[in-house]
């Protein structure tokens, strides 16, 4: 299995490592039932919106982050102002029908199409000035959850480290969705502990 170099992971606050060690705390971590690491303790949190409570020596710390509008969620990274209406129909088009908008017979597919079947460029302002959502990017915001910890101690590992464990981002398909996390070699834990204490990452598994 290749290993992969990174991991992308949307932007959350804090970050994890960086609040245990300013609160010289540690996390329990260990397996989940689909044997991807997750701390063992969490639960859902409410001061953003979307967020988990991850329960460590000393307390909790809540990681999270709040949805953007929907015009930074679809055109980061693009000059919004400097685009036409059409250029923005393709960019969303791509997003959210995973195709290639070609003329206006797919404007129907466009969730701010009026009754009128016409898709203006008003009322695509309107649908983008709107907070996105959860499901606009679910499988990344999935990541902010009882298996942050994994994701983590992936991107604070050398890379040579992380091959050497057999580290992999892992996908597992269940009864109507599927859950995201940080997996490793089969008998890896003892090594995992090494390269921990190493690098000074403060979590530790559970007996």
């Amino acid at each position: 299995m290749e290993i992969p170099a990174s991991i992308d992971l949307v932007d959350y606050t804090p970050k994890l490592v960086e609040e245990l060690r300013g609160q010289q705390s540690k996390l329990m971590i260990g397996w989940d039932e689909y044997d991807l690491i997750q701390a063992i303790d969490s639960d859902f949190g409410n001061q953003f919106d979307h967020s988990v409570v991850l329960t460590h020596d000393n307390g909790s710390i809540e990681c999270g982050l709040d949805f953007p509008i929907r015009r930074d969620f679809y055109f980061s990274g693009h000059e919004f102002e400097q685009l036409s209406f059409f250029e923005k129909k393709k960019i969303i088009f791509k997003e959210i029908v995973s195709g290639e908008y070609q003329d206006e017979e797919d404007d129907l597919e466009f969730p701010w199409v009026g009754e009128d079947d016409i898709a203006t460029e008003e009322q695509m302002e309107e649908w983008l000035a709107e907070k996105s959502s959860f499901e606009d990017d679910e499988i990344n915001y999935a990541k902010i959850s009882g298996r942050l910890p994994g994701y983590e101690i992936f991107l604070n590992l050398p890379e040579e480290d992380r091959k050497a464990l057999g580290m992999f981002e892992k996908e597992v398909g269940t009864m109507g969705f599927s859950v995201t996390g940080i997996s490793m070699a089969d008998g890896q834990v003892d090594n995992l502990l090494d390269l921990m204490e190493k690098y000074e990452l403060p979590f530790y598994w559970e007996e």
